[in-house]
């Protein structure tokens, strides 16, 4: 008798290597490959339980956000990237900053010339040096039947993936979508969702049409017309073009199989949100904005005025990030006065005012 629990399970790449080696001939394939591929399919699976509990977003931060696009009535879709912290099983966004882009009334459009590359990695420089991650994409929508569409989809896998790649899989993990959107009666929808497990290793493995291929408003991703690679090895290569929901194959799988609802709830965090928000169109950021925080009478501790992502990311146009900005991001993410040595940064700035 053969103990079971002491037999080496066989993997599927192990059952295929064997079927090639039997019964690879004249060229075809034979049933037993046939059945051993099939193993290597995408069979869509729901995800009950994301990695994060709870999305906790500064009220500030989605009020500016939310405003907006209900001050130009959601004729230009936005989308931002969200910065923040992760503890356990929450997802902290503690600030929003929105790309150059040219959304229209139907979706959101991030630019992707070198100037705007440039203001980006200027947006993630600074936040790391606040001590904040990319935990997120938070982008807005008109009413529409789908929850997320196709285009979303694959927008925020690459997004995520290039999380991952900065900040490692355990911080990626954290990852978190938010919606905008506004109802019939008017009132402005907040929804917040992770992507699953299977969504982020299909983008991995080239599963998904890209972005731009995808349809902006429908319910379904599209995979990749070319197919993607099942399986290879030094001599073959087996590419198929469909996966299998609810035990049919389709080419075209509807979003909701990929995503997992978050609870959200908010909080008012040590960063403010009272400076104008960059690259927009409307109410673009000024010097005069600057002598307007400087001076206001609402805080009277120059590290509470100053502690403003947007206003700090407005200084990365005039102050090197290598050189003396990084001091004043220190006393920010520090929340503490400016010793004597550092004092001269509040007459820097308001020199740059006058």
């Amino acid at each position: 008798m053969v103990c079971t629990s002491c037999t080496i399970s066989e993997t599927k790449e192990d059952r295929l290597k064997q079927a090639l080696k039997e019964v690879w001939t004249d060229g075809g394939m034979s049933m037993a490959v046939t059945s051993a591929l099939e193993a290597f399919r995408f069979v869509i699976k729901r995800q009950e339980e994301g990695r994060t509990k709870v999305a906790v977003v500064d009220n500030e931060a989605a009020f500016e956000f939310q405003s907006y696009l209900s001050k130009i009535e959601f004729q230009q879709q936005r989308c931002g990237v969200l910065y923040g912290t992760i503890e356990k099983e929450e997802t902290n966004v503690l600030a929003i900053y929105e790309p150059p882009q040219e959304g229209t009334d139907k979706v959101y459009s991030l630019q992707t010339n070198p100037g705007a590359q440039e203001l980006s990695r200027r947006a993630a420089s600074l936040s790391r040096q606040l001590g904040l991650l990319p935990v997120g994409l938070i982008f807005s929508h008109k009413m529409r039947n789908a929850v997320l569409s196709g285009y979303d989809i694959v927008s925020a896998a690459k997004l995520q993936q290039e999380f991952l790649d900065e900040v490692g899989e355990s911080d990626a993990d954290a990852f978190i979508i938010l919606t905008v959107s506004p109802s019939e009666d008017g009132s402005i929808h907040f929804n917040s969702y992770q992507l699953s497990d299977q969504c982020i290793e299909m983008y991995r493995r080239g599963v998904f049409a890209p972005a731009e291929m995808q349809r902006r408003n429908s319910g379904k991703v599209k995979t990749h017309p070319e197919g993607w690679v099942l399986y290879q090895d030094k001599d073959r290569t087996f590419r198929h073009d469909k996966v299998l929901v609810e035990n049919a194959e389709t080419d075209s799988i509807p979003t909701e199989f990929f995503l997992i609802n978050v609870a959200i709830k908010s909080h008012k965090s040590w960063l403010r949100t009272k400076f104008p928000v960059e690259n927009r169109e409307i109410a673009p950021q000024l010097i005069e904005d600057l002598a307007k925080n400087l001076n206001s009478s609402e805080e009277p501790r120059f590290v509470r005025r100053i502690s403003d992502f947007h206003l700090l990311n407005f200084l990365t146009g005039f102050m090197d990030l290598s050189g003396e900005l990084p001091g004043l991001i220190d006393i920010v993410r520090e929340q503490r006065d400016p010793t004597r040595q550092e004092s001269g940064y509040q007459i820097i700035l308001e020199a740059l005012v006058s």
